[in-house]
């Protein structure tokens, strides 16, 4: 199919991810009352990314919008505690096996809708598939990009492709999911092995997809735009810059780079603007790459900082009529001081690789939130042993 047939297509598309969104939000919030609350968690995530769709497809979206989107998938967390005496344990297996007779009945009456929306939800994907790998394949010289408005038309074109995309995929794995566990509920199990999607694993297929078409490995290529002078931008690149989320996906991936410079071409930082992975990954490498030039070092200031405060107090203390006595007192505690803070140095000096290493995990995990990484809380679907609970309490 041509990439203008998709184009005359998109508001069926559209239609189509809405009714499935509207069949799944009535699934997970009957889930999230009769099973486990956190189903509610999905229900909002699917109506989040359909809304960001309906909004593109109307116009071009704000950087802020996108990130607004990556981060409410991030901001769904929740816990849930469960205990082991005696007392817990039978009522706990008492509550599961009430549980998993609620879930097959839900499963039973509601594994047939699944079966029906989910073919909807493959033709959309595939018909928008072959359109994102149009877009994503393309070359485009930068020298040519000179103006706003060449970007503003070519971003407001390239932007209904990716939403409407990552919506098809993020519902098709929810759906994926929600078969998973009906299937493995009507065997008698509480649980299937699936894991619940969030916008994180929909932005690694979508990455995966645009590195396909665009023959490029997606890290390799976003970090050359600040790293380098690339003369033209694969769709591809421009899709990862332009989304928070496809950045925070990347920028997950990162292995060694910490600090991002500016474009060379002013337009890309307008391409970017709102981008909140970007701009939260390069503000914690500047602050990285400022401890890494200064380095240890600075940790050897206690010793120098502690004796200048001596004799300070001495010439102070001579002004004001303090004691002589307490001056060599002074000094003394200033060498016992500064002895003990070196010793603390050389184990500062030892620890300081690591930290910085521990730095670079903390930003590559600040940037899985930015796309839509949810933690989903662990639920206690396993029987208590009685014997053990009464010995162990």
């Amino acid at each position: 199919m041509a990439t203008n047939q998709i184009e005359e297509k998109m508001d069926s598309y559209l239609n189509d991810l809405k009714s499935v969104e509207e069949t799944l939000n009535n699934q997970l919030e009957q889930l999230s009352e009769s099973v486990d609350e956190s189903f509610g968690a999905m229900s909002d995530m699917v109506r989040e990314i359909t809304n960001l769709t309906v909004q593109s497809t109307n116009g071009l979206v704000s950087g802020a919008t996108r990130s607004k989107i990556g981060l409410a998938g991030s901001l769904i967390e929740r816990t849930l505690y469960s205990a082991g005496n005696i007392y817990k344990a039978i009522k706990h297996n008492q509550a599961l096996d009430k549980l998993l007779k609620v879930k097959k009945e839900i499963a039973k009456a509601k594994a047939d809708e699944l079966k029906r929306i989910r073919p909807i939800v493959v033709r959309v994907h595939e018909n928008l598939k072959k359109g994102l790998i149009n877009e994503g394949s393309k070359r485009y010289p930068l020298k040519e990009m000179d103006s706003e408005e060449k970007w503003n038309l070519l971003l407001d074109r390239m932007d209904k492709y990716l939403d409407m995309y990552r919506t098809s995929v993020y519902l098709g794995l929810v759906i994926d999911y929600l078969q998973a566990e009906y299937k493995a509920w009507l065997n008698g199990k509480q649980t299937s092995t699936v894991m619940r999607p969030d916008y994180y694993a929909a932005n690694q297929q979508v990455v995966k997809l645009l590195e396909e078409a665009s023959h490029e490995k997606a890290v390799d290529t976003y970090l050359d735009v600040f790293e380098g002078s690339p003369e033209e931008l694969s769709g591809s690149t421009i899709y990862y810059l332009m989304d928070s989320q496809l950045s925070g996906t990347i920028l997950s991936m990162v292995e060694d780079t910490y600090v991002l410079e500016d474009p060379k071409n002013k337009y890309l930082n307008k391409v970017m603007d709102g981008n909140l992975a970007l701009l939260h990954y390069r503000a914690n490498g500047y602050q990285l790459m400022g401890e890494k030039l200064e380095g240890p070092k600075k940790c050897h200031y206690s010793f120098k900082y502690t004796i200048a405060f001596a004799f300070i107090y001495c010439y102070v203390g001579r002004n004001t009529g303090i004691a002589e006595w307490t001056f060599p007192v002074a000094i003394i505690l200033a060498l016992i001081v500064g002895y003990f803070g070196r010793k603390k140095n050389k184990t500062l000096e030892e620890i300081y690789p690591y930290n910085l290493y521990l730095r670079s995990l903390y930003m590559k995990e600040e940037a899985k939130k930015y796309a839509g990484y949810v933690e989903f809380p662990e639920v206690d679907l396993e029987k208590k042993s009685i014997i053990k609970s009464a010995l162990m309490g």
